[in-house]
């Protein structure tokens, strides 16, 4: 970025800035005269966390000391495991992975880590601690801290910034990249510069350039600010799953911690942007690694149209899966969708429409069988993936593709749907079938061969039935 970029960057973004917190301090004010000064400053005490955070099916507490920092994380599983590395965003913490921690336990070692500035990580002074590679090199570091070269890496939000980063910069310690609800940079900026609908959404950027009003805002009314971006109608979870004690969690650990430290994020980035703004969004510095791109459709914070353009900042298999009732809180809203479970069967859909009609006619009737473990199964599905053309994301695998181990595998496999079934809920068989040969909406020819194909509405009931 050329200096007269990053000048007129900061200049506009702090002018804003001071129309904004202008606006949030005559609102603080008219609030006051209306419900009193008390009431918005006031701050319950809060000795001791809530009981959801000791919880010790979440895992154990750790600390890992970094070459300048220190960094808490909580860990499930056994360190045997591979290593799947879950790093949070704004305004969070380790907890909102709580549903991973225990979902993933049993096939990784899962890390929830405090990013530098939250929860009990360190929490360095100054704003240029808090640059996107420093975020980055702070994973750098941890991975070989906890006892791994390389994890699978999951970010949200500003975790996902950091995720992105180290997933382009250091792809031999990226085994594959998991990011939820958040653009690489690339795709911020290219989807920024067509238009000001995104634009509209970071309005807070320009707010968090200025100095304490933002802090101000943030704690006033005992953080009701939290309460209203995890439960409210705009930025709030879809499905309501957030309780008290949840929100809680967050009140406990931010009145601990402070939000100048998470702000600072917001503030280095405007203030410092050569590296997020320069090198990362260099077009030859892509993501290698297998990709996968979640992003919740009602995000009150990020256009979903970046989640397509992020895609583009990936040069090996990448997808794209939209949810359509879930907010910006990927993690937390629709955690059933991102549970082992699911990823099971998802998984094996995808297999499976590699294959022809006759071969899944041929293994219809079995309806048990061992199950099978995800590695398993990503194994066949990346070899399947291998065997095609381009090396990415062909949908089309004959049965001269694969090897008869493959296809025994694929046997196995393919009887592990009812093994991730309730017994009642009687799957269709002839639906099942024709669930394999359904017309992509994006593509209008034939995934596999077949005589029906599913409109959208049968599609959903379909889903139902998974």
């Amino acid at each position: 970025m050329s200096f007269f970029a990053k000048t007129a960057l900061q200049v506009v973004s702090y002018c804003v800035g001071c129309l904004l917190a202008t606006a949030v301090v005559l609102r603080m004010i008219v609030y006051a005269i209306r419900k009193g000064p008390r009431t918005l400053f006031s701050m319950k005490k809060r000795p001791s966390p809530p009981t959801c955070m000791q919880d010790p099916s979440l895992g154990v507490h750790g600390f890992a000391h970094l070459e300048d920092i220190r960094l808490h994380y909580v860990s499930n599983g056994s360190e045997d495991k591979p290593l799947m590395l879950l790093v949070h965003g704004f305004p969070e913490f380790w907890y909102s992975w709580r549903h991973q921690l225990r979902e993933f336990k049993d096939d990784y070692r899962v890390v929830a880590v405090d990013q530098r500035g939250y929860g009990d990580s360190d929490k360095p002074t100054s704003v240029a601690d808090y640059t996107v590679d420093k975020l980055a090199n702070d994973l750098r570091q941890l991975i070989p801290a906890l006892g791994y070269k390389k994890c699978v890496l999951v970010g949200h939000d500003w975790g996902g910034m950091a995720a992105w980063a180290l997933a382009q910069t250091c792809p031999e310690m990226v085994d594959r990249l998991i990011i939820m609800n958040c653009p690489s940079t690339q795709a911020y900026s290219k989807h920024a510069a067509s238009g000001f609908s995104q634009l509209k959404k970071s309005w807070y950027f320009s707010l968090f350039q200025v100095p304490y009003i933002p802090e101000l805002n943030m704690r006033r009314s005992d953080m009701a600010v939290l309460k209203n971006l995890f439960t409210g109608r705009v930025m709030g979870l879809k499905s309501g799953v957030m309780s008290d004690e949840d929100v809680e969690a967050y009140k406990y650990t931010f009145q601990r911690g402070g939000f100048t430290a998470p702000i600072n994020y917001i503030r280095a980035l405007i203030r410092y942007p050569d590296f997020a703004f320069s090198r990362l969004t260099s077009p030859d510095l892509k993501v290698t690694c297998p990709t996968l791109i979640i992003w919740g459709c009602q995000d009150g914070a990020l256009d979903t149209e970046m989640a397509a353009l992020s895609a583009e900042t990936v040069s090996g298999e990448v997808t794209v899966k939209y949810i359509e009732d879930c907010s910006h809180w990927t993690e937390m809203d629709q955690p059933e969708l991102l549970q082992a479970r699911s990823l099971l069967v998802v998984l094996v859909v995808v297999v499976m429409v590699m294959e022809t009609e006759a071969w899944w006619n041929r293994y219809r009737h079995i309806a048990k069988a061992k199950k099978t473990k995800p590695q398993k199964l990503q194994a066949i599905a990346k070899k399947l993936a291998q065997d095609t053309s381009d090396g990415r994301r062909k949908r089309s695998v004959g049965l001269d593709d694969v090897t008869v181990d493959e296809i025994e595998d694929l046997e196995s496999v393919c009887c592990d749907i009812y093994s991730l079934m309730d017994d009642n809920q009687h799957v269709d068989m002839e639906a099942l079938t024709q669930f394999f040969h359904f017309v992509d909406d994006s593509n209008p020819d034939p995934i596999a061969a077949g005589d029906g194909n599913l409109n959208g509405e049968e599609l959903g009931q379909f889903g139902n039935i998974l």
